[in-house]
């Protein structure tokens, strides 16, 4: 497959550049000036930095990763991760029937504004997280003890491209509950995985 390029700064930069490791992120790094990058392992929090609150089997809100001011997160894959104490039926969502309102995933703006909206409909059954894209889901069953119901986001498989957030520009990648899921999960939570970039000044990107 060909590579894909995306324009950061005014550089055309290669998609394996930006995900890439050794020789291929240090030639990004040195295109953009940027300083040092490091891998990102981050759950999505109600309060962006990973910190906050993780789970989201409670009332409606709004579970994100944002960057800070002065770096780049390069996010090439997502994990979510659904327990629930009974079986998954495909009616449902967890064990309790299908959400009234859904879950909303995208990247926003600093306003909310929606940059990208990577939930083509609200998910209001377990098995509308095949909406994000290429996705792997994975039941995990058992004849005694809770259930997981696990998805994984290849990005780069996705859109050809690695999901990129500004700091600078206020950025951040969103999943929102607009239920209460107490009731449909035992427990869900969600990370993304990738790396940052930390430029060495203050500059927007």
């Amino acid at each position: 497959m060909a590579d894909e390029t995306v324009e950061i700064q005014g550089h055309r930069i290669s998609v394996r550049n930006l995900v890439g490791g050794g020789k291929a992120l240090k030639t990004l790094r040195t295109s953009l000036g940027l300083a040092t990058s490091r891998r990102i392992l981050q759950c999505l929090s109600t309060n962006g930095d990973g910190t906050g609150t993780k789970d989201q089997a409670g009332p409606a809100a709004s579970y994100f990763i944002k960057p800070p001011v002065g770096k780049l997160y390069v996010l090439s894959s997502m994990g979510v991760y659904i327990e629930h104490a009974g079986n998954f039926k495909a009616e449902n969502y967890g064990g309790a029937a299908a959400l009234t309102n859904g879950i909303l995933v995208a990247v926003k703006d600093s306003q909310g504004g929606i940059i990208h909206s990577l939930s083509p409909i609200p998910f209001k059954k377990t098995g509308h997280w095949c909406g994000l894209g290429t996705v792997t889901q994975q039941f995990i069953g058992s004849g005694a003890g809770n259930n997981l119901f696990l998805v994984s986001v290849d990005f780069l498989t996705m859109a050809e491209n690695a999901l990129i957030l500004n700091g600078d520009a206020e950025e951040f990648l969103e999943i929102k509950t607009q239920d209460d899921l107490s009731a449909n999960v035992v427990s869900q939570m969600a990370h993304a995985d990738g790396y940052f970039l930390e430029t060495e000044q203050q500059s927007s990107l």
